[in-house]
């Protein structure tokens, strides 16, 4: 989205003040900066959006929608976990060898 894009009249974003004028500038300076801030650590933007709405309190999952493989993958690290297999193998892509596992387990489960 760049400030030139428009919108279909029938679409709630053209009336939307975080899309039109002022706001929209604003808005697209801080994606700016967010997505040299996750560029810098390795990320797309979108996995920065789905990690910051994960570690809100209470939150448990996030429900993404992708328009294209490409956002998905992006979305998903998809290439960050083929190379993970290709470092540790295809089933030891959540961990690396020698550490515990991170998250849910059926042993942590009282």
């Amino acid at each position: 989205m760049t400030r030139d894009t428009t919108f279909e009249e029938d679409d709630w974003r053209s009336r939307a003040s975080a899309y039109t004028g002022g706001k929209l500038e604003q808005n697209l300076a801080v994606v700016a900066e967010l997505a040299d801030f996750a560029q810098q650590r390795g990320l797309h933007v979108s996995q920065l959006a789905i990690a910051w709405a994960l570690a809100k309190p209470g939150v448990h999952v996030a429900i993404v929608g992708a328009r294209s493989r490409g956002q998905h993958r992006a979305k998903s690290g998809r290439r960050r976990r083929r190379a993970q297999r290709r470092r540790y193998g295809r089933n030891r892509t959540h961990r690396r060898p020698g550490r515990p596992g991170r998250g849910a387990s059926p042993e942590g489960v009282v």
